[in-house]
């Protein structure tokens, strides 16, 4: 199993406590430092939409000579040139089923979305795109997607990027809701990963949602360190999936998560003491 933490754009990016260019490069640099080979590190978005994020062109710079993977999210073509300008070379995009978190977050509809990411991202190596389904198990404001329409997105998704990954946005999603989901991909060649939250009354719950996806073959799942995070444009969004908790999932039923709880220990010592009010 591998982990993506996402921690330094997904966990602070709608925080309380703005972390300082330097207190963020120190972050990912313990996060590294763990052993996690997958980093989420920056979103070249507007600074006036995600303030948070305006300084992701100096984290990034700073951060380039690690040994593993930097993501960063990019959401239209002046955030990917942007990116590029640094040296960016991993990009994540995003999309939903649900046109009112599109025309939210995008400011147009689904079919000009799968137009635009492809004029934009002509060129870029398909392996190195992660394309992130928000709300694949439902929306809180137009609940679930129709299954027809669903597994057609999934697969122009799987067309843009290598890696397509389903987001449980709100943290709502049960295991039923899960299977159906993912009973849309065993015909859709992708590499899959899950992008899961929880809404705090039902924490606990989520780890019934790993294990499903683990038993449908997902091998990789997204995570942040703290459990840091939440969508700031999605009602009702919970926290991220605890880096450490899943890294204790993993660790119960004998999965090998390539890190662990005492190598991630300076990592959540750095979240306790900078970030106990987000």
């Amino acid at each position: 199993m591998n982990i993506y933490e996402v921690g330094p754009r997904d966990g602070l990016q709608s925080a309380a406590v703005k972390l300082s260019t330097e207190e963020k490069v120190q972050m990912i640099g313990l996060l590294h430092d763990a052993g996690l080979n997958k980093i989420e590190v920056g979103s070249f978005v507007h600074p006036q939409r995600v303030p948070n994020m305006a300084d992701s062109e100096d984290v990034f710079r700073e951060v380039s000579g690690l040994d593993c993977e930097l993501g960063v999210l990019v959401p239209n073509k002046r955030g990917l040139d942007r990116a590029k300008s640094v040296g960016a070379e991993k990009f994540n995009i995003f999309l939903s089923p649900s046109e009112t978190f599109n025309q939210n977050n995008l400011g147009t509809d689904l079919k000009t979305i799968f137009s635009n990411y492809r004029s934009m991202l002509y060129g870029v190596p398909k392996e190195d795109i992660r394309v992130y389904v928000s709300h694949a198990f439902g929306c809180p404001i137009e609940g679930k997607a129709d299954t027809d329409m669903l597994s057609d997105m999934l697969s122009q998704c799987a067309i843009l990027g290598d890696n397509v990954v389903l987001c449980d946005t709100v943290g709502t999603a049960n295991t039923d809701d899960m299977k159906e989901v993912l009973e849309l991909t065993s015909d859709i060649r992708s590499n899959w990963s899950l992008h899961l939250h929880h809404n705090y009354q039902r924490h606990e719950k989520i780890f019934d949602n790993v294990q499903v996806g683990y038993d449908y073959g997902i091998t990789e799942f997204d995570s942040s360190i703290g459990g840091l995070g939440g969508c700031p444009f999605s009602p009702g969004s919970g926290a991220n999936l605890a880096t450490e908790a899943l890294v204790k999932w993993a660790d119960t039923n004998n999965v090998d998560a390539g890190v662990s709880i005492e190598e991630l220990q300076e990592s959540l010592d750095f979240v306790n003491k900078f970030c106990k009010s987000i």
